[in-house]
């Protein structure tokens, strides 16, 4: 009998390209299954303080992922403490992987292969690109992970001749939040959560339960407006980069007022429930309504091209109404984890720890998610516009 064993494998290396949440849940997923990671985020820095709420969290899928329970004030997370804050939830995947594996301040605009050197910078079809490693700053990896956001220019290198932009839904969600503590207590005990509707009209309303005991009440309301209008109240130039966090200091939507319109477009459709009105007044003037044009993208029929990965909004953006954006990230790392579970194994069968085996196994299973999710924020959409 043979006692020949399989010699330890060479550990891969990973670049995953934002740091967002699913950024940094596929940096967990490939760096549980011994992989070395770096994750390349454009913020100069922490994204703990950033964002808005979250209603829908899967806490154990969540704790599945991070192999570790998630706490909220001193108990186990649970939504009955209130929506969940994103910058906590990013701070509890940050927290989960080893020191140093972000690299903050840094901004990808291309992605290059070892055997493409000669090939111009922009040419994104060479055929080398399906067998050669991905080159990032000048580095080679074993595989790229583009997760960057809904917005991201670099999925061009996985869909190529596809439509690589996402498609405006028709509306604008104006959300707002603040802290419990600067309203009057008599307006605090008027509001509720919950969803408020008048034709195609819809407020949601949440109260948001930060990890360090502020609570603070969050709403958005949907809006449909013609997509010629949408340069009035946003700029894609800035604001279309990412949804958490990576503008720069002094580049924000910087807007501290609402239109003209807005309060008596709120008082007609919602003045009927109690506490609304005051709340979303009280929200205006402390400058914190924000303008969220809807764009939607996901038909699309790979994730993956060669040794770069979709994932994350990068391969499928969605209405928040859906509830499950953020969730559908953490389910494509899941995915992730295990397609790749193999891939530092010892195996007496090469082709099952191979790179390559692992992405032909995770592809279908992406695309499944990101068709699902663009048809589902489809129907939710077509509720909003006339």
């Amino acid at each position: 009998m043979s006692t020949e064993t399989c010699p330890p494998p060479t550990q891969k290396t990973a670049a995953i390209i934002g740091g967002s949440l699913g950024g940094l849940a596929a940096a967990q997923a490939l760096h549980q299954n011994g992989w070395q990671v770096t994750v390349l985020e454009r913020a100069p820095q922490s994204m703990s303080h950033k964002g808005s709420g979250l209603g829908y969290v899967n806490v154990a899928a969540w704790e599945s992922l991070c192999q570790r329970p998630m706490w909220r004030r001193g108990r186990r997370a649970s939504r009955a403490q209130g929506s969940f804050y994103y910058g906590d939830l990013w701070a509890f995947l940050y927290d989960s992987l080893p020191p140093g594996t972000v690299q903050f301040g840094t901004t990808i605009t291309e992605i290059g292969h070892e055997e493409e050197n000669s090939q111009p910078e922009n040419d994104v079809s060479s055929k080398s690109s399906e067998t050669s490693l991905p080159v990032v700053l000048g580095k080679s990896y074993d595989l790229v992970i583009v997760a960057n956001g809904g917005f991201s220019s670099l999925r061009r290198y996985v869909l190529e001749d596809q439509d690589v932009e996402p498609t405006y839904a028709g509306y604008i969600v104006w959300r707002g939040s603040i802290p419990v503590k600067k309203l009057p207590p008599s307006l605090e005990a008027q509001v509720e959560e919950g969803v408020y509707k008048d034709g195609i009209y819809d407020t949601i309303v949440l109260k948001m339960a930060k990890d360090n005991g502020e609570d603070l009440w969050t709403f958005g309301t949907f809006i449909a407006t013609p997509e010629e209008e949408v340069s009035r109240y946003w700029d894609k130039a800035r604001d279309g980069v990412s949804r958490h966090g990576s503008h720069k200091k002094g580049e924000e939507n910087t807007s501290t007022t609402s239109p003209e319109w807005f309060r008596q477009y709120f008082q007609r459709h919602f003045g009927q429930v109690p506490g609304l009105v005051p709340l979303v007044d009280a929200t205006i003037e402390s400058g914190e309504l924000k303008p969220h044009p809807q764009f939607e993208f996901g038909n699309i029929d790979t994730v993956c091209r060669g040794r770069i990965i979709l994932l994350g909004d990068a391969a499928h953006m969605a209405s928040p109404r859906t509830a499950v954006g953020a969730h559908t990230a953490i389910l494509d790392a899941l995915a992730l984890r295990e397609a790749f579970r193999d891939t530092m194994s010892p195996s007496n069968d090469p082709s099952s720890a191979s790179i390559e085996h692992a992405i032909s196994k995770y592809n279908p299973t992406g695309v499944q998610r990101a068709q699902e999710l663009y048809w589902r924020s489809r129907q939710v959409s077509r509720q909003f516009v006339p």
